[in-house]
């Protein structure tokens, strides 16, 4: 420690303790300096520890400035308390019983000299040698100053910069060090020259300001005043680059003997000066509009410096909002734009927008209508997917027709009722209109399908003569509307059928009266008898538009976290898409949706009816065949993805309601009993069920040449005993192919069994979707009325729970990660449903609570894998030698949930 260094600081302690409070006045220009630099490497960093070192000791800072309205803007948009900071005008200060430190950046005195002004001891240049030596006594570090002569030296001359700032804001995040003289004036910037010189030091870059008006001299003429002035002190000193910034073209006198020197479009001076924006120009709080309106960052003078000086000079409007702004969130272009080499994705994950992430799972929307006063949508309860336009089909039939006329239209297919059969239809459909009311898993269906639809029209609008009748293959638009010329109500009838042209859209609306002081809004359905133009200002973002961004976010979340990121995929195309959109991994294939074509739903209803044993053994033969044909496909589309990733193979859940008609429904019913209709616990009881999946999906795996890591999973388990019948029924049909066994936790009962199970699986899927309606008492997600009557009952607001999770579902998921760690550390945990998609929250969730991978349909994988990203570096956990993420320890309990929430 330098010896003057620890003298001043002696002197200080004894100064101190003699008076009760001290203050240390920061200039305003220091201050603004300060928080430029509050993100980078440079030596202003240990200054502000410097500031909060006095804070923490209980010392006044008061930030002095002749411009106080500024020096609050500038408190207002950093990270602290203004009351720690307040504001003092210069000409107001007077504090005689107060010991004062002064920072400066130039000689001006901080408080004019009287015998009523503070006293204090020194003031400092904060990037100077003695500074930092100051800095290193009581923060009891060593501060190497840089060597002078290393030092790159930059003269600007202009007359607007001056009036808001100090000229090294703009000048920061130099990897090397670099000094910015600044004059508003020849005969202030002379000054400076002189001093540099004097110490040994010559120029690197003059860049001076072509305004006369401003500075009473043309910037030429001020630049010949200075080279000569140079050059009759030592020509060595000159500087090797001149630059003149203007509005305009600039005159170079013939008898200018120096070079040409380069021209620069300088106009952010006059930009702050004629907008009145500096106040937000000082932290640089502007939009990339505002910067690329008033040309804010003069690229090509830094370019210079970083081109032969080795700088790293902001260039962009984006290194703008990252460097000069330390508060404010980064749009995804910018983050996009800064992801390189010198930038750490941790400091730029840090800030992205994270409502811009959830903006990419975003829907198309069509625009607005004007001038067709009956474009009035009919409300539908429920939407999923983008907006589409197409022409109308309400079977098979129609849309063979409609491919046969072109292949490329899109089609909309309408039903009045659900049933089974119209599944099969979906591939050859882009949207969806479901007049009645829709079965609980539609809806995942078409979303995990990547096909738009809206679901269970709103019969409210009926009785507000807004109607959407169906007769034969004729939708009736029925509205009710005001006559202007008439002057009276009037109705309209609009008559569409097949192959004419429909739209359907969703909208946004606010909450109803259950969700009060929320902000949360709601997302339904509507439909319009006539074309719809989509909206001129939608942004698609095609997959590979954040290719970049989202490698970088890969690379962040396995650094901090070891959560995967996987698709719900049932067909090989759905494989394949997840491919594109670089999942790793398939976490559920839900194998219900491979029986939908009529031969396969024909034989499954057999299986499921029958009490013939011959019969069944006939069809479920039959029904083997088809199946393991339809898992060679996905097979076949899995062995393109190198290296092999995870396929999660669910067994067969079929709620009725989605494969059978009501009178079928009855016997089945009948027949396993009314708690004994899903999962595991139908097919326990209908023999040769699961066998034969199980045999189907091995026969392909050996006729394949691919051996996938293939994962067995029980849908809907409750108890260990259901889970042990099934995979003692798996491992002497495997016949030595490797397989891992789990199941579903999506039940109550499989909740408070999770410790038995854990122990017989290789990996657990919690199903959220399942899991909370279990938890409300049996209450669909179609079950609009029940739903929020368990809101109002239970206090939630916001989001319905089957969209948003609530805490009764966030503490169970907590407990049933911790209890199945505890049963058998080596378990795969992983999440799937509607919430892991659609709640921003929950990959953050995920990470908490140590799940290993998340599962998502395709059009979310991007924008979870963005927010994975976001969390697991804002978290930044550590990872054992495993690479697992180290979990922390939850106090909840299995008593706690039944007491808390009496599951």
């Amino acid at each position: 420690m330098p010896k003057d260094a620890r003298s001043f600081y002696s002197d200080l302690n004894h100064q101190i303790s003699k008076h009760d409070t001290v203050d240390l006045c920061v200039d305003c220009d220091v201050f603004g300096t300060l928080l430029a630099d509050f993100t980078s490497s440079s030596l202003n960093i240990p200054l502000m520890k410097a500031l909060q070192w006095f804070r923490q000791q209980g010392y006044r800072i008061r930030i002095v400035s002749s411009h106080p309205i500024r020096a609050e803007a500038l408190l207002r948009e950093s990270d602290f308390d203004q009351s720690f900071f307040p504001v003092v005008d210069k000409k107001d200060l007077s504090s005689p019983h107060n010991y004062v430190i002064a920072l400066r950046i130039d000689d001006e005195p901080i408080m004019n000299s009287s015998s009523e002004s503070p006293q204090y001891v020194a003031t400092y240049h904060p990037h100077s040698a003695e500074f930092q030596a100051f800095l290193s006594a009581f923060l009891g570090e060593e501060i190497a100053p840089p060597d002078p002569k290393n030092i790159k030296r930059m003269l600007i001359v202009d007359d607007d910069l001056g009036r808001y700032m100090s000229p090294s804001f703009f000048f920061k995040n130099s990897e090397i060090p670099v000094e910015v003289g600044y004059a508003t004036n020849s005969k202030k910037a002379l000054k400076i020259i002189d001093d540099w010189i004097s110490q040994g030091y010559g120029l690197d870059l003059i860049s001076c300001d072509d305004n006369r008006k401003g500075m009473g001299e043309h910037g030429v003429s001020v630049l010949t005043t200075l080279m000569q002035h140079i050059e009759n002190i030592n020509p060595n000193y000159l500087p090797p680059q001149m630059f003149i910034h203007s509005k305009g073209d600039v005159d170079i006198p013939l008898d200018f003997k120096w070079g040409t020197p380069d021209s620069l479009q300088f106009q952010e001076f006059q930009a702050m000066a004629r907008e009145g924006k500096f106040y937000d120009f000082i932290l640089g709080l502007t939009s990339a509009k505002c910067f690329e309106n008033h040309h804010f960052f003069s690229t090509k003078l830094r370019k210079y410096c970083n081109q032969h000086w080795g700088t790293n000079f902001a260039t962009s409007a984006s290194e703008q909002h990252f460097y000069y702004n330390p508060k404010a969130s980064l749009d995804l272009e910018d983050i996009q734009n800064l992801i390189g080499p010198k930038n750490s994705s941790e400091n730029i994950f840090d800030r992205c927008r994270t409502d811009q992430i959830s903006s990419l799972r975003g829907r198309k929307r069509l625009s607005y209508l004007k001038g067709w006063e009956y474009a009035a949508g009919i409300d539908f309860k429920n939407a999923v997917g983008d907006a589409v336009v197409g022409r109308l089909a309400f079977d098979k039939e129609d849309i063979e027709t409609l491919k046969s006329q072109d292949l490329q239209t899109p089609i909309i297919l309408c039903i009045e009722k659900y049933d089974p059969k119209y599944i099969s239809l979906l591939s050859h459909v882009e949207g969806v209109i479901l007049l009645g009311e829709d079965p609980p898993h539609l809806k995942l269906i078409l979303d995990n399908a990547g096909i738009s639809g809206i679901l269970t029209m709103d019969r409210e609008d009926n009785q507000r003569e807004k109607k959407l009748i169906l007769e034969g293959k004729t939708l009736i638009y029925c509205n009710k509307y005001w006559d202007d010329d008439k002057e009276e109500w009037a109705l309209r009838n609009i008559f569409v059928s097949v192959g004419d042209t429909v739209s359907i859209d969703y909208d946004i609306v606010a909450t109803s009266s259950m969700h009060e002081s929320s902000s949360e809004e709601e997302i339904i359905g509507q439909f319009f008898p006539i074309e719809i133009p989509y909206q001129k200002s939608f942004t698609h973002y095609p997959p590979h538009h954040f290719s970049r961004l989202s490698s970088a976010a890969d690379s962040l979340r396995k650094k901090y976290s070891s959560l995967t990121i996987v698709s719900n995929a049932d067909t090989a195309e759905q494989i394949g898409e997840a491919c594109l959109q670089k999942s790793e991994g398939i976490g559920l294939i839900r194998s219900e949706h491979m029986f939908y074509e009529p031969d396969h739903l024909e034989l499954l209803q057999k299986i499921m009816t029958t009490d013939n044993n011959e019969e069944r053994q006939h069809a479920l033969n039959a029904l083997q065949v088809l199946h393991s044909k339809d898992i060679d496909a996905l097979l076949c589309a899995a062995k393109k993805i190198e290296p092999p990733f995870p396929l999660t193979f669910r067994l067969l859940d079929a709620p009725l309601e989605e494969f059978c008609p009501p009178h079928q429904q009855k016997t089945i019913i009948d027949r396993v009993g009314e708690t004994q209709g899903r999962g595991v616990q139908f097919a326990l009881q209908t023999q040769g069920l699961y066998e034969m999946q199980i045999k189907a999906l091995f026969e392909s795996i050996q006729r394949s040449s691919y051996t996938p890591n293939i994962r067995i999973m029980v849908p809907h388990l409750r108890t260990v005993d259901e889970a042990l019948r099934v995979k003692n029924m798996i491992s002497p049909l495997a016949d030595q192919i490797p397989f891992e066994f789990g199941g579903m936790i999506e039940t109550v009962e499989s909740v408070k069994n999770i410790e038995s199970l854990a122990p017989h699986f290789h990996f657990a899927s919690i199903g959220t979707n399942d899991l909370m309606s279990d938890l409300m008492g049996g209450i669909h997600r179609v079950d609009y009325e029940g739903i929020t009557e368990w809101m109002i009952e239970n206090k939630v607001k916001g989001d319905s729970p089957f969209k948003k999770m609530p805490p009764i579902l966030q503490d169970t998921m907590q407990y049933i990660a911790n209890a199945s760690r505890t049963a058998n550390p080596n378990i795969h945990l992983s999440a799937c449903g509607q919430h892991m998609g659609t709640d921003e929250i929950a990959p953050d969730l995920a990470l908490s609570i140590g799940l290993d991978s998340i599962s998502v349909p395709n059009r979310d994988i991007l924008s979870v894998r963005l927010l994975s990203a976001y969390y697991a570096n804002a978290k930044r956990h550590d990872l054992n030698k495993a690479g697992k993420t180290k979990i922390t320890e939850s106090s909840i309990t299995q008593s706690d949930l039944l007491q808390r929430y009496k599951i």
